[in-house]
């Protein structure tokens, strides 16, 4: 499946500026995952992985963006971990629904 409007990616990223300084760093992270067309991420960067699949990596590089009060020109390593399609639930609310995990919980519960 290639990310499109409401699919669900999960992806990781490491964002630097133009003198090579981390901005930002998730790769050995656990991905994040959004809504595609939602307008959760920056719009140049949900542009830029239309069409990708799981498995695919880009770089990428936003000028211009804006963060803190700093113009700021990006370089954006991507890994898109998995698409699917979203569900209808998280079409509605716009984003991923929580998962549970072995204990049956989710985000947020009260087990443990």
């Amino acid at each position: 499946m290639i990310i499109e409007d409401n699919t669900m990616v999960s992806l990781r990223y490491l964002v630097k500026n133009k003198h090579g300084d981390v901005i930002d760093n998730i790769m050995d992270n656990k991905p994040i995952e959004y809504l595609h067309g939602a307008g959760k991420i920056l719009p140049e960067l949900e542009e830029a992985v239309k069409g990708l699949k799981t498995g695919d990596k880009k770089s990428i590089i936003i000028e211009n963006q804006v963060m803190a009060n700093i113009t700021e020109q990006l370089f954006i390593d991507v890994v898109i971990d998995d698409v699917r399609a979203a569900l209808p639930e998280e079409l509605l609310i716009a984003k991923p629904i929580q998962k549970a995990d072995d204990n049956g919980c989710g985000e947020g519960c009260c087990c443990g």
